[in-house]
């Protein structure tokens, strides 16, 4: 197996030079914070939720990304304010990314739009000492590992009201570019920047039902457009499962249940459906969430 190591790092560094996608999140419709600043206060009191996804389980070397995020609105509404933190191992490599994130919401018909920014810092190590080579004098690997450290930034827009909600955002705007001798540069080329553009309704089919659609599209020059479509079936405010379908990628199977009026488990499945399949037996993502709110008898009438 230590042969997939080597290829599946030298695949996702050569991916990572030239389309830096942003992170997979199956579940971006229930903390939307992840891929758009603008959504900070999303759930109208503080939240903080914690995932991990795990990529093509029993492929050594393969994807597993941590994340955590806190937001909330502040004293005065019209601003939300939250941190989040990424963690990503890929093979050999790592690389850590800690953002604040700020929002100024505006109150517009029947929702708010909010518009947002969040800066920070990533760090990024290349453990080439364990990759397992034919050769013991391999110079590429043997030259020892190297780090980077460089600022990160990104800004987004986001609408939402009790039933919908819409956002474009551009969730980092500096890339880590080799630089020749072990060092590597952020980079702000245009060409690099990955665009987000979501969307969602939920429909209220009988008192107890409810009918949830979303979509997800990310596009970057000279990468395909990645579509993802949603659709999420609702019980009594307690139970939504459904699935999600990313055109010659995956199907992915969607859960999510309420512990209590504050806590929601949520589970996520992917089958893979390109040539990674015969080796993987599919991708795995794990959300909690925990919103602090005050105990009520009325329904909750928050979106998602």
């Amino acid at each position: 197996m230590g042969k997939y190591i080597l290829v599946i790092s030298l695949v996702i560094c050569h991916l990572a030079y030239d389309a830096q996608i942003h992170p997979q999140q199956t579940q971006y419709m229930f903390n939307a914070i992840g891929l758009n600043p603008g959504a900070a206060g999303q759930h109208n009191a503080l939240n903080a939720t914690l995932n991990h996804r795990t990529m093509w389980r029993g492929i050594e070397g393969a994807p597993k990304t941590d994340y955590v995020t806190v937001h909330t609105p502040l004293k005065y509404e019209s601003i939300a304010a939250g941190i989040q933190f990424y963690h990503d191992r890929i093979g050999v490599t790592s690389k850590s990314t800690f953002m604040v994130n700020g929002a100024y919401r505006i109150k517009t018909g029947k929702g708010q739009i909010g518009f947002g920014l969040m800066a920070g810092i990533t760090s990024g190590v290349n453990n080439w000492s364990q990759v397992q080579t034919t050769e013991s004098d391999d110079l590429v690997f043997n030259s020892g590992d190297n780090s980077y450290l460089i600022p990160s930034a990104g800004a987004g827009v986001y609408y939402q009201d009790k039933t919908s909600f819409a956002g474009l955002s551009i969730p980092q705007f500096l890339t880590a570019i080799y630089d020749g001798g072990g060092k590597y540069k952020a980079s702000a080329s245009i060409e690099h920047f990955t665009y987000h553009f979501m969307a969602g309704k939920q429909i209220k089919l009988s008192e107890d039902f409810t009918l949830f659609a979303s979509t997800l599209l990310k596009y970057q020059k000279n990468i395909a457009l990645q579509p993802d479509i949603t659709i999420l079936g609702g019980y009594l405010g307690m139970y939504d499962a459904g699935f999600t379908y990313r055109p010659g990628d995956a199907i992915s199977f969607i859960a999510r249940g309420k512990v209590n009026s504050q806590t929601r488990i949520s589970y996520s499945y992917d089958y893979n459906l390109h040539a990674l399949a015969s080796y993987s037996s599919g991708s795995h993502e794990l959300g909690l969430s925990y919103t602090f709110i005050y105990k009520t008898k009325s329904r909750d009438t928050r979106m998602m």
